[in-house]
């Protein structure tokens, strides 16, 4: 018979199972879509933004079917994190960072969104060269299209990657356990992702890690999904940019 403890870190592997799981349905329905398994949505005269629209739309829906999960495993810890959240909250201080006793997510939270954002324009600018984007009357006309996809992709991806980590294994593991299997799940998938390579790697880990705090000490979803909402709209945006360029 499976005594109480070993039942205990069974269960306790649900959420982030569950959260990886989602993430590779991303990368599982980006490879149906573009093997032609699954129909492209003739929504726009750009294909690979037909791609892009299509890919969020089949995986928002996933996104449900975590939360659903999520509110089955554990309803508490589900309410609990599934909110805005005190964006003003205590932050745990961090040496490294130079997080003290003193700071609040009042300050960190538009900190950390000018830093991280600073990074991404910055990564982005570089992959410019390369693809030769540039701003033009059709990028402008097109991009309430990016703002939708940066709100679906942000959402979704948070879920997986935040909430189902941080909420499933509260009062389960330390918070900084809940943080590098947040930066795990999330980052490890990136190498084939956006940024990608190695370096999209590390630097969504990092940043998997730092939103991962956010979610747990606001217990909120509000800072984890507006800096992710932001970055996403860079590059998105500069996806068309690139996109109109060479069609």
């Amino acid at each position: 018979m499976m005594s109480r403890g070993a039942e205990f870190r069974a269960s306790s592997l649900f959420p982030p199972l569950v959260g990886l799981g989602g993430i590779l349905s991303m990368i599982g329905i980006s490879k149906l879509i573009s093997r032609g398994y699954l129909p492209t949505f003739l929504i726009t005269d750009y294909p690979q933004l037909n791609f892009l629209l299509t890919m969020q739309a089949l995986v928002l829906p996933v996104s449900c079917l975590v939360l659903a999960a999520m509110y089955l495993y554990d309803r508490d810890n589900f309410r609990a994190f599934f909110r805005r959240g005190d964006v003003f909250a205590a932050a745990e201080p961090l040496k490294l960072l130079g997080i003290g006793e003193q700071h609040t997510w009042r300050l960190i939270g538009p900190i950390l969104l000018i830093i991280v954002t600073s990074v991404t324009l910055t990564v982005t600018a570089l992959g410019f060269r390369e693809g030769q984007g540039a701003m033009s009357g059709r990028v402008l006309a097109l991009f309430p299209f990016a703002l939708i996809m940066a709100a679906t992709n942000s959402w979704s991806e948070e879920i997986f990657g935040r909430f189902t980590v941080v909420a499933g294994l509260e009062g389960r593991v330390r918070a900084t356990h809940k943080y590098l299997i947040s930066a795990a799940i999330f980052g490890l998938p990136h190498y084939f992702g956006t940024p990608g390579g190695l370096l999209g790697v590390v630097l969504t880990g990092i940043l998997s890690w730092l939103l991962a705090k956010s979610v747990q000490e606001t217990r909120g979803m509000f800072w984890a999904w507006f800096i992710h909402f932001v970055q996403d709209v860079i590059i998105f945006t500069a996806q068309l940019m690139i996109l109109v360029r060479v069609s």
